[in-house]
């Protein structure tokens, strides 16, 4: 995981994950009541897949499980530990990008460059972010149709965000196939430009 920083993140607490982690684990422990613990067992969950290893949790386990049929693609697990490794997730958003009086987009919102189908899409919508999808092909049906996810048709290695919004990402995510040398590069665009806060 490669992490760009060039402001502070908003510390994820117990209270901060409405629809994102569970309120309880399916096991009795003693640290029942914080989301912060979960059992140390892959066994505690009836989900194949749903409990990763991390640093930060006992014995390396987080949950990385969205409820509901509106998820279309099982990659945003990696998006979803790497945001619980690093305690911290970007800013809300409570205007929408599509009902807008200015053309231009403004923060705080996330970039998802190589965003199709929409896995990493539907993970910051699950925490309240606007987004600004770029890809190739179209986003799931439901991520299209969602007024705070602005959709652009194009090259996740070329997109500049300054053509289509205001101010600096709050955090840039990418998930795009490429060669290292490649995702360097982007790295450095986006880094010497300033044009996320996070990345």
């Amino acid at each position: 995981v490669v992490i760009c920083t060039l402001s502070k993140c908003i510390p994820v607490g117990p209270t901060d994950r409405p629809q994102l982690l569970p309120t309880t684990t399916s096991a009795t422990t003693d640290c029942d009541q914080d989301q912060n613990i979960v059992p140390g067992s892959s066994t505690a969950t009836n989900k194949v897949g749903s409990l990763w290893p991390n640093w930060i949790h006992p014995a390396g386990l987080a949950y990385v499980e969205l409820e509901g049929s509106d998820v279309p693609s099982s990659a945003y697990r990696k998006l979803m530990e790497a945001l619980e490794c690093m305690q911290c997730r970007p800013p809300p958003a409570a205007t929408s990008v599509k009902n807008t009086s200015s053309s231009m987009i403004t923060g705080p919102y996330v970039v998802d460059l190589g965003a199709c189908p929409g896995g990493w899409t539907a993970v910051m919508r699950r925490m309240g972010c606007k987004v600004i999808a770029v890809d190739r092909s179209e986003l799931a049906s439901n991520l299209m149709e969602d007024d705070m996810v602005h959709f652009i048709k194009g090259d996740a290695f070329t997109f500049d965000p300054t053509t289509v919004a205001a101010t600096t990402a709050a955090w840039m995510v990418s998930d795009v196939i490429a060669y290292p040398e490649r995702v360097a590069e982007l790295l450095e665009t986006w880094c010497s430009n300033e044009w996320a806060d996070y990345m």
